[in-house]
């Protein structure tokens, strides 16, 4: 019997061929192509008959231009603009709404901030925070430009738990790094909802000769008793756990964390899919790590390598490597920008808006494709399509 994401598998099914755990009709289709490399997919497609779905076609990829035209706009004589970003987000709520039934609810929220300066009276500004949906498109995008693979809304079925869930992914991808956004890690009384809001912690998952590699991503760069107890709850299944996570607070403005975690996970996946190393372990925390007989139940400290740097907001969380690295201050430099400030004489707070400005931009991608796509009634079946295939609840 198929199993979805959101259905726990019963104990005869859990070692079945990848095959025979994805659903096989058309709404259903894509969810492989997060756990299969193309060529199975295409050799699972062909061997069924079933054609891709129409939607896919009426993707619109990320222009090379679009971040340097947001940059333009929104990082104006390197300040944040703050009339330009709320007329920004107001087009895209707009046209959302155009776009979509009432019913259907926008899948961001604008989180209103108060910029970090001296006045007495701070400028407010906002940063979207895209939910399950949004990032569910996003991961859509990065398998098929980058080809891959990042459950954007990981958690287990009801019933399931975490350890059954973790080991579950891990088989499926047969031995392939995968991303997962998990939802509720920090939470004890998480109830599996669309449109989760609250933190959300990116992690890299791989079985690898025997070992279940398991590193965190935090951006809160802390180890959460949440995931210091998978490490414990595997090992006591009787798993081979190597567990990691970084121990700097790389999030400065509090609202970022969904938008870091989709891209610190595909700056790290894509870099690892170009090298030689098989073994994320290896790859990311290789010469640093203690030996895991030695380490009990205990998660080994995770220093970031300079080049998974882009999102940090915080610049006392730069390694040393970093600061000096001709990408990274390049890259810095691109998106710095000060917060407005109101009163003569003062100065606002340079920062780092990278993820600011990307999760605009991926908001106007998720727009710019339901644009493309002709009708009402179309667009909702595209958006229950891709509901489907990450194990959301269709709205």
């Amino acid at each position: 019997m198929p199993v979805s994401h959101n259905q726990a598998p019963s104990a005869s099914n859990t070692h079945a061929p990848v095959a025979t755990l994805v659903p096989s009709t058309t709404n259903h289709l894509q969810t492989a192509v997060h756990l299969l490399s193309d060529s199975l997919v295409k050799q699972w497609v062909a061997q069924r008959g079933v054609q891709c779905l129409q939607a896919s076609s009426t993707l619109v990829f990320t222009p090379p231009s679009a971040l340097s035209r947001l940059r333009a706009e929104l990082l104006s004589n390197e300040v944040l603009n703050v009339q330009s970003l709320t007329a920004h987000l107001w087009r895209l709520r707009q046209g959302w709404q155009k776009l979509m039934p009432s019913s259907v609810p926008y899948p961001f929220v604008e989180c209103s901030l108060l910029a970090p300066t001296l006045d007495v009276q701070p400028v407010k500004y906002c940063v979207l925070k895209p939910l399950d949906v949004a990032r569910a498109h996003v991961s859509d995008h990065y398998q098929r430009k980058y080809g891959i693979h990042i459950l954007p809304a990981a958690a287990p079925a009801h019933g399931e738990g975490w350890v059954r869930y973790l080991n579950r992914t891990a088989r499926l991808a047969e031995g392939h790094a995968v991303g997962l956004v998990l939802r509720g890690l920090r939470n004890p009384y998480y109830n599996p909802r669309s449109n989760y809001e609250d933190h959300v912690v990116p992690v890299v998952l791989q079985l690898d000769n025997g070992w279940l590699n398991l590193i965190s991503l935090d951006s809160l760069g802390e180890t959460s008793p949440g995931f210091t107890g998978l490490g414990a709850a595997l090992k006591a299944e009787g798993c081979r756990v190597r567990s990691a996570a970084p121990v700097v607070c790389r999030q400065a403005d509090e609202q970022s964390c969904h938008t870091d975690a989709m891209q610190v996970l595909k700056d790290l996946l894509v870099r690892h899919q170009g090298s030689s190393c098989r073994s994320i372990w290896q790859f990311l925390v290789g010469e640093q790590a203690i030996k895991p007989e030695s380490s009990g139940h205990g998660t080994q400290p995770l220093a970031l390598p300079f080049w998974l740097n882009k999102t940090t907001q915080r610049s006392k969380a730069l390694p040393p490597q970093a600061t000096a690295h001709v990408d990274i201050v390049a890259h810095r430099k691109k998106y710095a920008a000060a917060f407005p400030v109101r009163g003569a004489g003062l100065t606002g707070k340079v920062a780092n808006q990278f993820l600011l400005l990307k999760a605009v931009r991926n908001a106007e991608h998720l727009v710019d494709t339901l644009t493309g796509i002709p009708g009402r009634h179309e667009r909702q079946a595209w958006l229950a399509a891709l509901q489907r295939r990450h194990g959301l609840l269709v709205q």
